[in-house]
């Protein structure tokens, strides 16, 4: 028998079937360690995120129960301002506010204060007296006079910080001459003919414990005065003990669960009421305006800061929460449609897309939309540099409620919405009205309602404020009449994007124009303010000035100037131009096509800074 030993077996090239079930579990969980991972540092990003908003919401809050306590003549121990105004009460009714726990509310802080003719912080600000209490508004004495007070509180609902103004049922007729105060009522929501602003929502994630208050009976105190917060005290004993103190301590915990943990900040102030003045106005603060701090926006696809001179690309978020974009940028190589200049984080994001007018080089219009996820992209514009400054807006998490508006006119229809933000308005806490919307394909013969405003949030004069329309310059008109009108030539869409104050605001100052502008008669009058959060805004039509770069329309003084030079886009004589505000006060014109016309200061608005 023969046998064939050249057969051979060929050598395996596979695993065997024991040797998978040796390393499958190996590379499962070598997977399973790598996706652990991951998801671990993600979520380590996603809370150090939060963690830092939460500290930075604590602290503005804390700024901001400092400022007003300086501001304030004495702590309650309830709302003085009775029988409250529906929906004033913490009900959303009449129920009376307690600075004790009562009922599982939590501890409140409420602060008694004068209403003023002005923002509190400006040195411009008077005291708001009563009429013929006992002087008529014209006599020799009428400082005399009993003064308009107000109650400012501070309180825990639904798990959040509030602050909420409120004001006597007659405030608006009780001032002596006519005289209106600048603080408005505010309620949970702008419900009825009495709020005229909506609370200021502080910090997410506060319970009733989490808010502590005591009071010192002075500022070197260490011992709480007991009584003052008892609740087992009755009110009249809390009064009479807080009228003995002149100092707050506050502490905020807050908690919030991100990414499957809990991130937790505090915070804890010492404020004392300044009883040395002689009116209870800050006449020193006007320059130390609390300013929230600016983030620095990561840029992306090439973008990056212009120079040092110009303000770097960043954003914030003011104490009343709207978004604040600054920055001047460039980018090298050629910028594409749509491509992503930088990403705001949450809690900065708009609810809609929107659409913002800014400039671009030589000094025209270029467009910057903000998505609902953050990113901000480039749509239009020249080469050269392109500019974020004047970009504001309310995000997604304000506590604020935006209403329709309408009907629309003249063939004026809601423009893809969605993606774009349909026509609406909204009234932040410092009273200031934001419209937003896109809208399209209605007649636009120069000066054509579009939509009407109603009663309460309309302008004192016309204020012209530029915007995008079509992809280029753009102008729209509002009136004293809350008719909203479309100036621009094109029709194929048009941005409602703007910010203003109502007629019922009062506290502005007249600036000291220069270089032979003037203001143009029957239009909006040139004024400034700023406010409690810190925005200055500006507004004002003027003629017949200087046009030649550089020359100084104005002079804003300390308290109302940035840091950094800053590039605002205006209408001159219904053409882009462009006006630059210095960290020396000064509104220069830069770009103002048309000599001896007029421009429009009415897109002006930024942060005080110095």
């Amino acid at each position: 028998m023969l046998i064939n030993n050249s057969y051979r077996r060929a050598p395996s090239h596979g695993f065997t079937i024991v040797e998978m079930l040796v390393i499958a579990p190996i590379v499962i969980l070598t997977i399973g360690i790598f996706v652990t991972v991951i998801v671990s540092i993600t979520g380590e990003v996603l809370a150090s995120r939060s963690s830092n908003v939460l500290a930075y919401s604590i602290q503005d809050a804390l700024n901001r129960i400092e400022e007003d306590v300086k501001s304030s003549t004495t702590f309650l121990e309830a709302n003085h301002i009775t029988p409250l105004t529906s929906p004033q009460g913490y009900n959303d009714g009449t129920d009376n506010f307690s600075n004790v726990d009562a009922g599982g509310k939590g501890n409140m802080l409420i602060l008694n204060a004068q209403a003023t003719t002005g923002n509190p912080l400006a040195t411009t600000s008077r005291p708001v007296y009563l009429d013929d209490q006992p002087n008529d508004c014209l006599s020799t004495k009428f400082n005399q006079n009993t003064p308009m007070t107000m109650n400012v509180v501070y309180f825990i609902k639904d798990t959040k910080l509030w602050r909420r103004t409120i004001t006597p049922s007659n405030y608006l007729t009780a001032g002596g001459c006519g005289i209106v105060p600048w603080q408005q009522p505010s309620c949970t929501t702008v419900a009825g003919p009495f709020c005229k602003a909506q609370d200021a929502l502080l910090v997410d994630g506060v319970t009733a414990s989490d808010f502590v208050v005591q009071y010192f009976n002075t500022a070197d105190e260490t011992v709480a005065n007991s009584t003052a917060s008892n609740a087992g005290a009755t009110a009249g004993d809390r009064y009479t003990a807080l009228q003995t103190t002149t100092t707050v301590g506050v502490t905020i915990n807050a908690t919030k669960a991100v990414a499957g943990r809990d991130v937790s900040q505090s915070g804890t102030i010492r404020a004392t009421i300044d009883t040395s003045a002689t009116t209870p106005i800050l006449v020193d603060t006007v320059v130390n305006t609390p300013v929230p701090s600016w983030n620095s926006l990561s840029l992306q696809n090439n973008w990056y800061n212009y120079n040092n001179t110009f303000a770097t690309g960043a954003y914030l978020k003011t104490n009343d929460s709207m978004v604040v974009l600054k920055g001047l940028l460039t980018r090298t190589g050629t910028a594409v449609s749509g491509e992503t200049i930088g990403t705001l984080p949450v809690g900065y994001r708009p609810s809609e897309q929107l659409i913002f007018q800014t400039g671009t080089n030589p000094g025209v219009a270029s467009r910057v939309d903000i998505y609902p996820d953050g990113t901000i992209k480039f749509i239009i514009g020249s080469g050269g540099w392109l500019g974020l400054d004047g970009i504001n807006f309310l995000p997604a998490t304000s506590p604020y409620t935006f209403n329709p508006l309408t009907p629309l006119l003249n063939g004026w229809l809601v423009y893809g919405s969605p993606p774009w933000a349909a026509p609406a308005y909204a009234i932040d806490a410092s009273g200031r009205v934001h419209t937003k919307g896109l809208v399209g394909g209605g007649v636009n013969s120069g000066d054509t309602p579009v939509t009407t405003l109603p009663v309460g949030v309309r302008p004192a004069s016309h204020e012209l404020i530029s915007v995008d329309n079509s992809n280029a310059n753009g102008l729209i008109g509002i009136d004293s009449g809350g008719t909203i009108t479309a100036r621009a030539s094109g029709n194929s869409y048009l941005s409602l994007q703007a910010m203003f104050y109502p007629s019922s605001y009062a506290g502005w100052t007249t600036p000291v124009l220069q270089n032979g502008w003037v203001a143009f008669p029957g239009w909006s009058t040139p004024r400034y303010t700023k406010s409690a959060d810190g925005m200055v805004v500006v507004k004002g039509l003027i003629q017949s000035g200087t046009t030649t770069s550089g020359t100084v329309l104005t002079t804003l003084p300390p308290g109302y100037r940035p840091n950094e030079r800053l590039l605002m886009g205006i209408s001159s004589q219904n053409v882009f131009g462009r006006v630059d505000v210095l960290p020396s006060g000064e509104i220069i014109a830069v770009v103002i096509p048309i000599a001896n016309g007029w421009i429009s200061l009415d897109s002006v608005a930024f942060m005080a800074e110095q």
